[in-house]
């Protein structure tokens, strides 16, 4: 078992030194954080962790479930495991609004997932295909010029990211700088970096909802802003906090997780021909990959204090949820650490689980799938460039900061 040195936490007196793990989990990932995470399962299904997975966030560790089972368990349980407060951004901000729908719990919470979910329901996101595909073409229009393409900076950063600003009503002009802020928010290790790029997004939402309070738009920005919840008309705060969440969403979790299924499928040649002959596998596929290449952590407070799967919990207790680990766990998918495309299982952790499951989820897959069966359908097999160095990090999203594919 792994024993890396690691900065010194003060772990609760209540936590036993048995369940502490003597490594930092979110260090050591080099090119294979999902293999990294491995590293914990041997210790249980519920560790103490000394750092969370988002840095800062809890300077005295956080429990950790790396199991399918207990983390279904918990999900379910919004009562005694809260929602609110889990994602440190408001505090950051000085502001006292959540991030709702998904940093509250009942009733808020299914007020706040009632107003949005007609704007991302699966038929809504199925009227998107054609642009989709047509977005898709151009950007592989552009790659096949170029006879080579950086599928991070060159696809997986743009198609999601202008699809999510067309919904939004966001300028596509200004996506470098509202790329380079989600960078400041999720990449930095270093707490005032993300504060400040958590700052500038703050301050331009909340330009952007004063205009729509006055000059309504078709985007879903002008909807939120205009929305009731309960039948109260929502607040600048709220509003803000909401559509914090839906930026950070929309610039970064589809982004990375195309990262992790094209970089799969480069190193695998078989897996490609397999989808090239046989395109209708290509739904099937995507839900194997999203097993396989969860890039989630969730984190939970505990409201009381308890006692799970044996473990003492007290009140004010932070729990992390990897669901790179729970897609993983041996005990729900046979061969769990092998990419198996026929296997099509479907209750991965990739978009969450209960309540909380991911608005944004008939979204992500039709971005998923067409864009792997437009990249098979018109570029010849690829591969990662001969010498690369394919750096990734771990964190509340496992990323890849470079993919340089090439073709024959």
């Amino acid at each position: 078992m792994a024993t890396q040195q690691m900065t010194a936490t003060a772990i609760p007196d209540h936590v036993p030194a048995s369940a502490v793990l003597p490594f930092d989990p979110w260090s050591g990932m080099e090119d294979g954080p999902h293999e990294a995470l491995e590293r914990v399962r041997p210790y249980g299904p519920v560790v103490y962790s000394p750092r969370h997975h988002i840095a800062g966030f809890a300077p005295n560790g956080c429990w950790m479930v790396t199991r399918s089972r207990q983390a279904r368990k918990l999900l379910m349980d919004s009562k005694r495991f809260s929602s609110q407060n889990t994602t440190g951004i408001p505090q950051a901000l000085g502001e006292s609004f959540q991030l709702a729908p998904i940093e509250s719990d009942a009733p808020l919470h299914m007020a706040a997932r009632s107003a949005l979910n007609p704007l991302f329901s699966p038929k809504a996101m199925k009227a998107l295909e054609d642009k989709i595909r047509e977005r898709t073409n151009g950007l592989i229009d552009r790659a096949l010029e170029k006879g080579e393409v950086d599928f991070v900076a060159d696809f997986a950063k743009i198609l999601p990211s202008e699809i999510f600003l067309d919904l939004i009503g966001l300028p596509h002009s200004r996506l470098a700088e509202f790329l380079e802020w989600e960078e400041m928010i999720m990449g930095a290790t270093d707490v005032m970096i993300r504060v400040q790029g958590l700052q500038a997004v703050s301050s331009y939402l909340r330009e952007e909802i004063r205009a729509r309070a006055d000059n309504p738009t078709d985007d879903v920005l002008s909807t939120l802003v205009h929305s009731e919840r309960n039948g109260v008309k929502l607040s600048e705060s709220d509003a803000l906090g909401t559509s914090i969440l839906l930026y950070i969403a929309g610039l970064d979790t589809v982004v990375n997780t195309l990262c992790w299924q094209f970089r799969h499928l480069a190193m695998t040649p078989a897996d490609q021909e397999k989808l090239r002959a046989e395109p209708e596998k290509i739904a099937k596929a995507v839900e194997e990959l999203l097993r396989a290449f969860s890039i989630v952590s969730l984190t939970r407070i505990v409201t009381e204090d308890l006692e799970f799967e044996g473990i003492q919990m007290k009140k004010g207790d932070v729990v992390s949820i990897p669901t790179p680990l729970c897609s993983r766990d041996p005990a729900e998918f046979e061969n769990a650490d092998v990419v198996d495309l026929d296997r099509g299982a479907s209750r991965h952790f990739a978009f969450g689980f209960g309540p909380h499951i991911c608005l944004g989820m008939h979204l992500a897959r039709v971005e998923m799938n067409v864009a792997i069966e437009q990249w098979l359908a018109r570029v010849p097999p690829f591969r990662i460039k001969e010498g690369a160095k394919i750096t990734a990090h771990g964190g509340a999203v496992l990323s890849i900061d470079t993919l340089p594919l090439v073709w024959s």
